[in-house]
C-alpha cells in the first residue's frame, strides 16, 4: 500500500492523461519508469526588463519552439504551443516541420495578454529546440528544454534534456547547458548562476 501511496504522491497516473511515467510490478518487486524532464542547471537573469524586452519585443527567441506558456493576469491565460494541423489546408500542412509552433508565431499574443499598467503574477514558459537542429547540441538523439519562469519580478531559467532513449551517458545534458550558457553570453544576458 505505501508503494501505491508514493505512486500516486508522485503523479504517476492521472485519470484521463498520460503523464509520461508507469510503474509495473513482479512477483517480487515494483519497478518505476519516467520521461520527465531532468533539469540540469538553474540561473536567475539579472536584468528583468531588459530580458522581457529581449523576449518579447525582439527576435531573441523566435527561431525557439513552444511547448507550452502560463500567464497569470487578472486570469490565467495557457497557450499550448502544439500546431493544430487540421486548421491547416493539406497543402500548407505538408510545409509544416515541427510539431509545435515557434516563439516568432506566438510572440505577439503574449505580449498583448501581458502589456498593461500592472506586472504578471507569474509567466511560466517551456521552450525547446527545433527537431531539425538538436545536432547542433549533441549527436545523441534528445529533446532540449529552455524553462523561463517570471514571479516576484525575478525571472529564473532552468535547462533540461529528456533522451530519446534511455543511456546513462550526461553528455547531452552536459553539451546543452554549454549551449545555452554560451548563448546567454553572445546575447550578452547577465546572468547569476545558482
Amino acid at each position: 500500500n505505501y508503494f501505491f501511496e508514493l505512486m500516486n504522491a508522485a503523479r504517476f497516473m492521472r485519470k484521463g492523461s498520460d503523464s509520461g511515467c508507469y510503474a509495473g510490478q513482479t512477483s517480487d518487486s515494483l519497478y518505476f519508469y519516467t520521461e520527465r524532464i531532468a533539469i540540469m542547471i538553474s540561473f536567475t537573469i539579472h536584468d528583468t526588463k531588459e530580458f522581457m524586452h529581449l523576449l518579447l519585443k525582439q527576435n531573441t527567441f523566435d527561431n525557439f519552439c513552444i511547448y507550452r506558456m502560463d500567464i497569470t493576469t487578472f486570469a490565467l491565460f495557457q497557450i499550448d504551443g502544439y500546431k493544430n494541423k487540421a486548421y491547416f489546408s493539406p497543402a500548407e500542412q505538408e510545409l509544416i516541420t515541427e510539431n509545435y509552433c515557434f516563439w516568432k508565431e506566438i510572440r505577439q499574443y503574449a505580449f498583448e495578454i501581458i502589456k498593461g499598467q500592472k506586472l504578471p503574477k507569474q509567466i511560466k514558459i517551456i521552450f525547446s529546440i527545433p527537431q531539425n537542429k538538436t545536432e547542433m547540441i549533441c549527436a545523441t538523439p534528445a529533446n532540449y528544454f529552455l524553462n523561463i519562469s517570471f514571479e516576484h519580478n525575478t525571472i529564473t531559467c532552468t535547462t533540461g534534456c529528456s533522451l530519446l532513449k534511455f543511456s546513462m551517458d550526461k553528455t547531452a545534458e552536459h553539451e546543452w547547458d554549454k549551449w545555452v550558457l554560451e548563448l546567454f553570453q553572445k546575447l550578452k544576458i547577465a546572468i547569476i548562476t545558482q
